[in-house]
């Protein structure tokens, strides 16, 4: 229920199994109240969420050979920080949980390279981008090693590397990246899924940024066809962002032209201006030559 959306019945669903199992099934109750964080943070209900691990953390610390189920929390709990804009706890689990997936699994497990790539978008997030690339390179390293190549979550390590590089000014390597993520969409998923779409709207984004704006809202073009094949809404996120992009391209590509025409006019004002007093200092020259015959 929570992957078709149905959150409300999916928390009334956890909520009940939750109330059988009280005092009587601490593994089952663990499990309950993660999975009713998990639709917390779908909703959007972020303290709630929290709540719910830390209740979840302590059952899970009643029962043996519970690492794992603990690391899971914390990387849990981080992404809820991080969506709450609080990086500082955010990372704070979110490395504890990195650490403890390194001891469990090793350094190339897809959980260890995911919460590798989570701390990318976090340290993305902070800008602190040297420190995302490394995060983030290392997860499509790992990546690389378990999956076939063209797993979405290499896609995934392409694109996160895109945005690192975009916010560093490295445009073509940014480019590069995306490029490399939208091939292997291209090779793995329906042509009218809404990934393609963040794939157009993340390269526009560069474009926009290099300051060729014809080229940025010729991709918004297809981001904006591609999200409409796809049914989202226009209060979804990546519609908003989309629609913002776009007022922001063409006001700067107005901005420019009107620039251009400025700068134009100027300049031929300024050539009028510099030939007018060339001829006034000539005709100033000859007369004070045929004042002195």
């Amino acid at each position: 229920m929570r992957t078709m959306g149905k959150y409300d019945e999916a928390q009334r669903f956890y909520t009940q199994a939750l109330e059988k199992s009280v005092d009587h099934d601490i593994l089952t109750s663990a499990k309950c109240t993660h999975g009713l964080s998990g639709v917390h943070f779908l909703k959007g209900n972020y303290d709630e969420g929290i709540s719910s691990i830390l209740k979840t953390i302590s059952l899970y610390e009643q029962l043996p050979n519970n690492d794992s189920d603990i690391a899971q929390c914390h990387r849990n709990l981080g992404c809820l920080y991080m969506r709450k804009k609080n990086h500082k706890l955010a990372r704070k689990y979110m490395e504890t949980a990195l650490h403890a997936y390194r001891t469990i699994h090793g350094e190339d497990h897809s959980e260890t390279a995911l919460m590798n790539l989570n701390l990318g978008a976090l340290t993305t997030e902070t800008k602190e981008y040297d420190q995302a690339e490394v995060y983030c390179k290392q997860a499509l390293k790992s990546f690389e090693k378990i999956f076939h190549a063209d797993h979405r979550y290499i896609a995934l390590a392409y694109c996160n590397i895109g945005v690192i590089y975009c916010c560093l000014k490295q445009y073509d390597l940014s480019l590069h990246y995306y490029q490399k993520q939208l091939e292997i969409q291209q090779r793995t998923i329906p042509a009218d899924s809404f990934e393609f779409g963040i794939a157009y709207l993340n390269m526009g984004e560069v474009y926009e940024e290099r300051g060729e704006y014809d080229q940025a809202l010729s991709y918004y073009g297809k981001a904006s066809e591609n999200f409409r094949n796809a049914a989202l809404l226009p209060e979804n996120g990546a519609m908003i962002e989309l629609n913002q992009h776009i007022k922001s391209t063409n006001e700067k590509k107005n901005l420019l032209f009107a620039t251009s025409i400025f700068r134009k006019r100027f300049l031929r004002t300024v050539a009028k201006t510099i030939i007018l007093t060339l001829c006034v200092l000539i005709i100033i020259y000859w007369s004070f030559l045929n004042y002195n015959k």
